[in-house]
């Protein structure tokens, strides 16, 4: 049974049918911050101390937290009989139906639709794509079973189509950073060449 205090060692399932690692919420957040005060700090020499040589650090580092961020947002969605694979730039939508199996490949949960090719691997779900902490735990094999049961216990979703919709992921958070990256990078690259 899903409840809304579920909770498996690194993972836990929230109440609306959310699948996320605990480490990912908290730094998610940390990565944003981290990145905004560590990207002031060139900007400061440069807009301030007039180092415009420290103008593309602002963007490097904006661009490592956008990165980070992404990846932090990863999650599944288990809702309506339909299981959402959110990954950094793309999320899956898996109706129950078009679902062939769901597995856990090189450490990574992986699901597979009906409509992939036999040696196709498959939609990996980056936020439980396996880490040292989870070759001791075996998180990702416990996140595995909790969808397969999941769709066990599914009603409906079943609908006449078994299409997998594929979308681009909006995060706020990384595409500010990535605003910031862009804008610094451009002033940049006026002020140096």
């Amino acid at each position: 049974m899903l409840t809304s205090n579920f909770y498996i060692l690194q993972f836990r399932l929230r109440a609306k049918g959310v699948l996320s690692r605990r480490s990912f919420l908290l730094i998610g957040p940390v990565a944003f911050l981290s990145a905004l005060v560590g990207a002031e700090i060139p900007a400061r020499q440069a807009i301030v101390g007039g180092n415009t040589e420290a103008l593309p650090a602002v963007s490097i580092i904006c661009l490592g937290g956008a990165v980070i961020c992404r990846i932090m947002h990863s999650r599944i969605h288990l809702q309506g009989g339909r299981v959402v694979i959110v990954n950094p730039l793309y999320s899956y939508d898996f109706p129950k139906c078009a679902v062939r199996k769901v597995d856990v490949r090189r450490g990574a949960l992986v699901v597979i639709p009906k409509s992939a090719d036999p040696d196709e691997e498959g939609v990996f779900a980056v936020g439980f794509a396996g880490s040292l902490i989870d070759m001791l735990f075996g998180t990702t094999d416990r996140a595995a079973a909790t969808v397969r049961d999941y769709f066990d216990q599914a009603k409906g979703g079943q609908g006449s189509s078994d299409e997998v919709n594929r979308r681009l992921v909006i995060n706020p958070l990384a595409d500010l950073l990535v605003l910031i990256a862009v804008v610094f990078g451009g002033i940049s690259a006026v002020v140096l060449l």
